[in-house]
């Protein structure tokens, strides 16, 4: 993966892997060509640049992509992958013989388990959909996207995100003492927390940027799972927070 263009034309192939129509020596090429262990790791410096440094709208767009191809197994909504016991061992062995032709003449194909090829598919779907399951987490996490229509139900689904952290620090009055015990520079309070990430999350709260998705206090529903964990928790919620709670 050397670019957002690399991962956003890996999120439109997902969507067009029908098993039917796509060969064993397809199968190859695509992991081959593809398949990056660096998607895996959601500490992957390069990984994080990438995706932090990308248009909204392609990152967006991604995500789309990965929650379609996640929903519809990757274009084979007809099968059922949990048919088969969760156990099975699978795997394929091969050589490449050359860079061009077609992918039978470039993939000799040594061994094949098991060696059903319809058999094979399924149980090399069935794991590859839960790997862009891990790589969709990996994306949203780094860039703290959700897809569109996703309804995030409860706590322990959001807890993880720098919008919720720094909103119940604020919701508590514990940001209050953080910024003054740090000149109220966002930079340093980030740093007192040992997330430099949660900078602008700091920064835009407390400044007047309502357009903002990093400022806690634009959103109903941001302030509001805050408020209802706070709340779930029996931690004190200090009234001008409540006070800034904008309407839906």
């Amino acid at each position: 993966m050397k670019s957002i263009e690399d991962l956003l034309n890996y999120s439109n192939l997902i969507n067009k892997l029908n098993l039917e129509s796509k060969s064993i020596h397809y199968i190859i090429w695509f992991e081959e060509e593809f398949i990056d262990k660096d998607f895996l790791d959601i500490n992957c410096p390069k990984f994080q640049s990438i995706l932090i440094n990308a248009e909204e709208k392609k990152v967006r767009l991604i995500i789309k992509n990965f929650d379609k191809a996640i929903k519809s197994q990757c274009g084979n909504n007809s099968l059922d992958l949990d048919r088969h016991a969760k156990d099975i061992y699978w795997n394929y062995s091969y050589k490449k013989e050359s860079n061009e032709g077609s992918l039978r003449k470039r993939f000799a194909l040594h061994e094949l388990i098991p060696n059903d090829e319809k058999f094979f598919k399924e149980l090399w779907l069935r794991d590859f959909v839960k790997t862009i399951t891990k790589i969709s987490e990996n994306i949203k996490f780094i860039t703290e996207n959700e897809s569109e229509k996703q309804i995030i139900p409860t706590q322990k689904d959001y807890y993880k995100y720098s919008w919720f952290k720094i909103g119940v620090l604020f919701a508590k009055g514990e940001m209050s003492n953080l910024l003054e015990k740090n000149d109220y520079n966002a930079t340093k309070v980030a740093e007192d927390l040992g997330d430099k990430n949660l900078r602008p999350y700091i920064s835009d709260s407390l400044g007047t940027n309502f357009d903002s998705d990093k400022n806690i206090f634009s959103s109903y529903d941001k302030m509001t799972k805050i408020i209802n964990y706070c709340k779930e928790n029996n931690f004190p919620i200090k009234e001008d927070f409540l006070s800034q709670l904008p309407s839906k």
